[in-house]
């Protein structure tokens, strides 16, 4: 563990390595995988750190090899891992990825890890009171009632401090009963100053609707800022100012699998800068369609200077 220290951003969720096919077909087809790293969490926190942010990961992990490559990780990446904790109770949770016809799949084992298990008492409330933005997500809150717990508690923190409030719904319907879902991520988004939803958790909450009008919802449910994903249409930003749309970026795209994380953590970097929301939305577009140029959640991520290298001209 590196020495405690107060970070801008911290990212609050659960790390799972990742198992991605390099050949496409179901998993009883293929015959090769790259081991990599995954969990929304920590995608956020690693593309946050790449495009320039100062981010810290918190989180539970298993006392196993897994658990000491997440560490290692981490610290390469330049991620402050003061914050996470090591559990003898579960393991690191793990994940397989597949590819069929342009779609890709998800498979997890990740039933009883160390994150599952997170409870309120491990929150450092200091560094969360004296950080300028906490993240959290659905998958988060979806893994087990005493994770849903741990995150409500640490907004509560976030909030009484002042402390800025981001939140991705990343709804996964494998996870848990909808009806649950749906009035968790209400109860989130009206915590959270910034929400990046996708279109197909906004229907899930809204029905069949389009993206003007979800954005206005998400508005009325307390949302400060809501940066809505269209991906391979952009994304629509919209606030109190008013509602603007930001192209997508042009790109071979192979794999999307962590286009959304890296879409919120490069947002949140940006805005970390005291960045217009505007800029902070081409700059999170760019990042997340150079994400899509290459195999995994994490290795494709791009650095900031190749992000502004390709990011589209437009008002700063």
């Amino acid at each position: 563990m590196a020495a405690t220290s107060i970070k801008s951003i911290i990212s609050l969720g659960e790390p799972l390595i990742e198992l991605s096919a390099t050949d496409e077909g179901t998993l009883d087809t293929v015959s090769s995988f790259i081991t990599g790293f995954g969990g929304d969490a920590s995608n956020f926190a690693v593309a946050a750190r790449r495009a320039g942010g100062d981010v810290s990961m918190l989180t539970q992990i298993g006392q196993d090899p897994f658990g000491d490559a997440f560490l290692n990780m981490w610290a390469k990446e330049g991620i402050d891992t003061s914050l996470v904790k090591r559990s003898a109770a579960g393991p690191t949770g793990i994940y397989f990825i597949s590819r069929n016809s342009g779609s890709h799949y998800f498979t997890y084992y990740r039933s009883g890890s160390a994150a599952s298990l997170m409870t309120p008492d491990l929150l450092p409330e200091v560094s969360i009171r004296e950080a300028r933005l906490l993240h959290v997500t659905g998958v988060t809150q979806g893994i087990s009632d005493s994770a849903c717990e741990t995150s409500f508690a640490a907004m509560d923190i976030a909030r009484q401090a002042g402390t800025l409030i981001s939140y991705d719904p990343n709804y996964r319907p494998a996870l848990w009963p909808m009806e649950k879902a749906v009035s968790v991520i209400e109860e989130s988004v009206s915590r959270a100053d910034i929400i990046f939803p996708s279109m197909e958790e906004t229907e899930m909450l809204f029905g069949s609707i389009e993206p003007e009008a979800a954005v206005r919802k998400y508005l009325e449910l307390g949302a400060g800022t809501v940066v809505l994903k269209l991906g391979t249409h952009g994304a629509l930003l919209a606030s109190g100012d008013g509602i603007k749309r930001i192209p997508a970026m042009r790109v071979n795209a192979v794999d999307a699998s962590g286009a959304g994380d890296t879409f919120a953590g490069s947002f949140a970097a940006a805005y970390m800068e005291n960045r217009p929301p505007e800029w902070c939305a081409r700059f999170a577009v760019t990042a997340a369609g150079l994400s899509t140029t290459g195999f995994g959640c994490v290795t494709p991520i791009p650095a900031r200077k190749d992000i502004l290298s390709h990011m589209a001209p437009g008002p700063d």
